[in-house]
This record gives structure tokens, C-alpha cells and sequence, in this order.
């Protein structure tokens, strides 16, 4: 019997070739490096990224094996190594040379299958030193910023330079953190600061430096989870000069920081080697620039935070034992917002006063509905969720409403209100102490009754100020306009003339 050979249809073969077409094109076009190589280590395929990173003619790469295009040994390629394992090398750090041109990239390698064989092994690799520079310069800027006087920078002054008075609430569980960190500023203990997502550590950690001996010096921050490891060891410590490409005779965050105070924002995303290192450097006060041999003392109070339990963070290997025993001298705990339900109303009027000034509203205030379900409502992220909640509804709020309800919030909210036809009005006119009282009240009470209570609060606001609309509508906190139609609403149009008449009524 004669073997008999495949035929491929023609058309087959036309969208084969289309869709390789349409890769390359794809891989022509993105910023990163790609290689792909084969089983014998031979070069197949460079995209344009991968040549101008490495400076390399695509004539001289394609078909050469890989010692030959590098001064490196087949073991020392992530590349290779991925191949031979059959697993993935990710966020491998290399800097080698080319044509006696330093390169400096940062990797991720992964084996090649056809038909389920390995058949060889691609990287996709970026420049590294650009991704450092962009890094370095926020960072720089962000010590410009923190120097400069407060005269010459309000609006970063008062957007970063957090005090205690900033903090909004008088629920027993906020008070009683504000207290604790209060003491922990007068004195130069390491601090570690637990809390869930958006409960606001960076507020307090700032709070607690500018009350403390060393406001006057530099406040620096740094996100441990949002830096890529080899980076991040860079700007902590420093850089000497020719200790990895680009390296110039640089200070870290520890340096720049002397005499302030250095936030390490998300703790427990710091890689454990990198967590040896820092505590070493805490301990003895000392650091050591990448790549230099003499040691640079340090003189800077370490503010710590983190979003997991002290538990889950020592028990799931996030943060050496040693390490939280040393940067947790003293221990601050921030209660999540479910349970400062008291503060809830009271952040919400803070809220809807700041854009209303921003966004030239009127907003009175939350609707009935809307105050029973945000009572009710779990709030996973925390103050910050609540203040986008109250931002995201100004955004839509007609111009002509006094009340946000819930088809103003986002919808993934999914407040459970549990309400018939009640309605509640007045809380951004109360004092916050009240407002508890009121919402309990409210709970009970038809509305009717609630829009009288609103009617009596408006006499009593125009008595106090002698009749003068403009006057009473900024106690109140609302536009004259607003006030004007609740004046008609609730035929009171000649009660403002009337008082001025009757100054001693």
C-alpha cells in the first residue's frame, strides 16, 4: 500500500499565512523586546523592540545561537533556563553588555510548545533603566514638594500635610486611635499602622510626623507594592556609581530622609530577602548603597503599614517575625468604617460640602433611603470608598436636587434600605453630635413630621441671623437658591421680611 500524502487546502494555507501575518504585525508594533529561540539555542525570531533595546542588526541575531550574540554562557540565560525546566522565569533582572554597550533589562521567560513538545523558549523583556529614571524623578520631585514652605505651596500643603484635626470623626473606636497615635508622635519609635484598605493610614502615619519633634524635616512615602523588587532595593538604599547600568552616586529614601520620617506603605508586599536587608539597616542605623563598600549612617523615624492582620502576615511568610517585632514598637490598629457607624453620617456631610464647593452644587444632604443604607452597607473600602460614593453621585446628581437617593450612587453598591415611603432631611444643617439621635428618630417618624422638623430648623435659622436670606443660607450651608425654594415649599416667602421687621420676635 502506497503512503499517501496530505493535501492542505489552498485556503488553508492563505489564512495560516494571514494570521501569522497578523501576529507579526502585533509583535512589531508593541514596546516591549521579544525573542524567541529553539532547541539548539539558535535565535528564529526579534521583533524591533528587541533589536533598539539591545542595539542589535536583526541580520546578526536571526539564525546565530545565543553565545554567539552574547558574552554570556548557555547557563547564565533566563531564556535557556525556562526552556530546560519547562517553567516560566518571571521578573528576571540582567544588565550585560553588547557591542560594548551596557544593556539593562528586566524579563519574563517562557517555555515554547508545539503539539504539546517544547520546541523552545521566548522573552519578553523592557528597558529597565527608563522604567528606574521615570521612578526616580517622581520620587525626586516628591522630596521638592515635601520641602518647600507651605506659603509658597498651599494646595500641596493642604492635600498632603495631614494633622490630627484632619481626621473626621467622633465614633469611641477613631477617638481613642487618634489618642494612641497622639502620644506615639512624641516619640521616635518605629511605628507600624494596621488597617484595611482605605481606612486612612497614610493620613495618620502624616498626622503623626507633623505632630511629632521632626515636622520640620522631610516626610517621604513609598508604596513596597507598587515598585518591582530590584528597584525598589535601589531607592531605599542607593546607588553607587557603576554598580548596575545608568547607576549614578545616588542617595535612598533612608538618606534623604535624615532627620524625618520614611512611610513604608504596604509593608507586606516587601519581598522577605529585601525585609532582611531592612532590618538590618534599621537595627545598627546604617545603609549601604548597591554596589559601594562604606556605610552611610541614617538617622530617620520608620513609619510602617499594612492591610493584613499581624497573623495572616507572620503565619503566611508576608512579613519576617523579626522584622514586625522591630518595626512594630509601637502599634497603631485603624477600626474599619462598619465599625465606626457613627461616623458614617458625619463624613458624608464633610464630603458633600467639599464638592459642592468643587463642583458648584447644592446639595443638602443623603436622603432618608440613602442614610439607612449606608448604615447598613458593609463598606469594604472604607473612607475612601464612601467619599467616591458621595463623589460619583455629585457627578450626576441633577442640578436641581437637594438630596442624593440611591439611583444617584454606583450601582454595584447595592444598598439594602429596607424602607416604605419615610424620608429624612436636615442632617448637613445638625450639628454631627445630633445626627445619631436624629437618623434613630427618623427610623420612627412619618414623613410629615420630618418635613415640619425641617420648617422649625429654617425659622430658627432665620431668627438667629435677623431675617438676612444670604446669611442664613451660609450657616445652613446651602445656596441662597435653595433656601429661597424651601422658603416657598413651606410658605415662609414673607417670614424673612417679616423678622426684620421684628428684630426682637
Amino acid at each position: 500500500m502506497k503512503n499517501k500524502t496530505a493535501f492542505v487546502p489552498a485556503s488553508v494555507h492563505k489564512k495560516a499565512l494571514a494570521q501569522k501575518k497578523m501576529y507579526e504585525t502585533l509583535l512589531d508594533s508593541i514596546e516591549e523586546g521579544v525573542t524567541l529561540i529553539n532547541t539548539q539555542g539558535r535565535y528564529i525570531y526579534s521583533n524591533p523592540a528587541a533589536d533598539r533595546i539591545e542595539g542589535i542588526n536583526p541580520q546578526h541575531r536571526i539564525g546565530q545561537k545565543l553565545k554567539d550574540v552574547y558574552p554570556f554562557d548557555w547557563e547564565s540565560s533566563a531564556q535557556v533556563k525556562a526552556m530546560r525546566t519547562q517553567k516560566p522565569i518571571l521578573n528576571m533582572h540582567q544588565t550585560y553588555s553588547v557591542n560594548n554597550r551596557l544593556i539593562d533589562v528586566i524579563s519574563n521567560n517562557y517555555p515554547f510548545y508545539t503539539d504539546g513538545a517544547i520546541v523552545g523558549a521566548v522573552s519578553i523583556f523592557q528597558d529597565f533603566s527608563t522604567y528606574k529614571k521615570l521612578i526616580e524623578k517622581n520620587l525626586d520631585l516628591q522630596l521638592k514638594l515635601s520641602q518647600q514652605q507651605e506659603e509658597k505651596h498651599p494646595l500641596f500643603d493642604r492635600i498632603k500635610n495631614y494633622h490630627f484635626p484632619d481626621i473626621i470623626g467622633k465614633s469611641p473606636a477613631l477617638t481613642r486611635a487618634i489618642d494612641r497615635a497622639k502620644k506615639m508622635a512624641q516619640t521616635d519609635s518605629p511605628v507600624l499602622i494596621y488597617g484595611e484598605t482605605g481606612t486612612g493610614k497614610e493620613l495618620f502615619a502624616r498626622s503623626i510626623h507633623n505632630a511629632g519633634t521632626c515636622a520640620e524635616h522631610p516626610f517621604l512615602a513609598i508604596n513596597c507594592a507598587a515598585i518591582p523588587e530590584n528597584l525598589l532595593e535601589g531607592l531605599l538604599f542607593g546607588t553607587s556609581r557603576g554598580s548596575f547600568t545608568g547607576a549614578m552616586d545616588k542617595a535612598g529614601l533612608f538618606e534623604q530622609a535624615n532627620g524625618g520620617t520614611l512611610f513604608l506603605d504596604e509593608i507586606n508586599a516587601m519581598p522577605l530577602v529585601l525585609q532582611g536587608k531592612l532590618l538590618r539597616a534599621i537595627e545598627e542605623k546604617k545603609v549601604r548603597r548597591i554596589g559601594a563598600k562604606k556605610e552611610v549612617p541614617i538617622n530617620a523615624r520608620i513609619i510602617s503599614s499594612c492591610n493584613m492582620a499581624p497573623s495572616q502576615m507572620i503565619g503566611g511568610q508576608h512579613l519576617r517575625s523579626d522584622l514586625f517585632y522591630r518595626i512594630a514598637v509601637a502599634y497603631l490598629e485603624i477600626p474599619p468604617l462598619r465599625d465606626r457607624s457613627r461616623d458614617i453620617l458625619i463624613l458624608s456631610d464633610h464630603f458633600i460640602r467639599y464638592f459642592n464647593k468643587k463642583f458648584n452644587r447644592a446639595v443638602l444632604s443623603l436622603d432618608y433611603e440613602t442614610i439607612t443604607g449606608f448604615l447598613n452597607y458593609e463598606w469594604p473600602g472604607n473612607v475612601r470608598q464612601l467619599r467616591h460614593s458621595i463623589e460619583s453621585a455629585m457627578n450626576i446628581i441633577p442640578s436641581d436636587s437637594a438630596f442624593i437617593d440611591v439611583s444617584h450612587l454606583p450601582e454595584y453598591m447595592q444598598l439594602s434600605t429596607g424602607l416604605n415611603d419615610a424620608g429624612i432631611t436636615g442632617i448637613n444643617t445638625m450639628n454631627p453630635e445630633d445626627v445619631s439621635q436624629v437618623v434613630q428618630a427618623a427610623r420612627q417618624t412619618n414623613p410629615r413630621a420630618l418635613q415640619q422638623q425641617e420648617k422649625e430648623f429654617i425659622v430658627n435659622a432665620l431668627k438667629k441671623n435677623k431675617g438676612n436670606i444670604a446669611r442664613t443660607a451660609h450657616r445652613m450651608r446651602i445656596t441662597r437658591q435653595a433656601l429661597q425654594y424651601r422658603l416657598k415649599k413651606y410658605d415662609l416667602k414673607n417670614l424673612p421680611a417679616y423678622i426684620r421687621m421684628n428684630p426682637d420676635m
